[in-house]
């Protein structure tokens, strides 16, 4: 072919074309949503919603764009993740900026925001929230953006980096003024106390995160220390009990999103720790124990 037939076939590629042939590419590597990836990164590409790309199969092409969906499409061939290609991932009905320096935002650990939220919408009085870890700050700013009656947010990341997109989508979110984003390993030197206390800290072990890797080969892209806790995958959450009594709220309650296989672990730590305090799991829709309710 010549090089003025391949520049003339390549200026007529249409929506259809080139979803057909990234989800060829796509498949060939035994990706899963090959559809919905391939038609989420063309819209980004096209700079349009979902629905346009579905709407107009005819739309033809321009040089760049096919350059820009191809590089697009190579990246998810090595397993980068959509919402990191695309720097945006949709969490709680809100979209918030993403990229390697946080934690992919989960559609389980929606399970967590939903449950604190309706903890305080039942207890009006509460009136403070503290999110350890906060990555994106996609707890925080959901839980805020739920319950506008909430007076003090605080939300604490040992990652500068990380808490430099958390204020981004503060901004974005409209609750720059309602959040204070602090730099801290756990509590650090926090000095306040709160009615509520939401984590979503790393909790799988060293052993369960290789395998997840393999399972999984995105993981690799997105930060290590937001997902493996160490040997035990317990390490963070000893650390947690043991001094999270200070900045808890005497009747207060703390939400967090623990592994499947860790409920007896969690009473241990509880009974070790918060004697008084009562704890119950609560399962998502696959059935797994996801989330803990400490209730002093």
């Amino acid at each position: 072919m010549t090089k003025k037939a391949l520049h003339k076939k390549t200026h007529h590629l249409t929506i259809s074309d080139v979803l057909l042939s990234a989800m060829k590419t796509l498949k060939k590597k035994k990706l899963p949503s090959v559809a919905l990836d391939a038609e989420v990164l063309l819209a980004y590409t096209l700079k349009k919603d979902r629905a346009f790309i579905l709407a107009h199969p005819e739309y033809v092409l321009g040089a760049s764009e096919i350059h820009t969906y191809r590089a697009c499409i190579q990246n998810r061939v090595h397993h980068v993740t959509v919402a990191y290609i695309t720097g945006r991932r949709d969490f709680y009905g809100h979209s918030f900026f993403v990229n390697n320096h946080v934690l992919i935002p989960r559609q389980e650990t929606e399970l967590l925001v939903e449950e604190a939220s309706m903890y305080l919408r039942q207890h009006p009085k509460k009136k403070s929230l503290l999110d350890v870890g906060t990555g994106s700050g996609c707890i925080a700013l959901s839980v805020a953006k739920e319950i506008p009656s909430l007076q003090k947010i605080i939300a604490t990341d040992v990652s500068e980096a990380a808490l430099s997109v958390a204020k981004k989508n503060a901004r974005v979110c409209g609750c720059e003024k309602r959040i204070v984003f602090q730099k801290a390993h756990m509590f650090g030197s926090l000095k306040d106390s709160f009615d509520c206390i939401v984590a979503n800290l790393p909790y799988l072990s060293q052993k369960e995160y290789a395998q997840a890797k393999k399972l999984y080969p995105e993981i690799a892209y997105e930060p290590k220390g937001a997902i493996c806790a160490g040997k035990t995958g317990l390490e963070l959450f000893e650390l947690f009990f043991r001094h999270v009594y200070r900045q808890l709220n005497p009747d207060g309650t703390i939400f967090l999103e623990i592994g499947n296989e860790q409920k007896r672990s969690i009473q241990r730590l509880v009974k070790t720790y918060l004697p008084q305090a009562d704890v119950r799991f609560v399962r998502d829709l696959t059935k797994r124990i996801r989330v803990a309710i400490v209730q002093m």
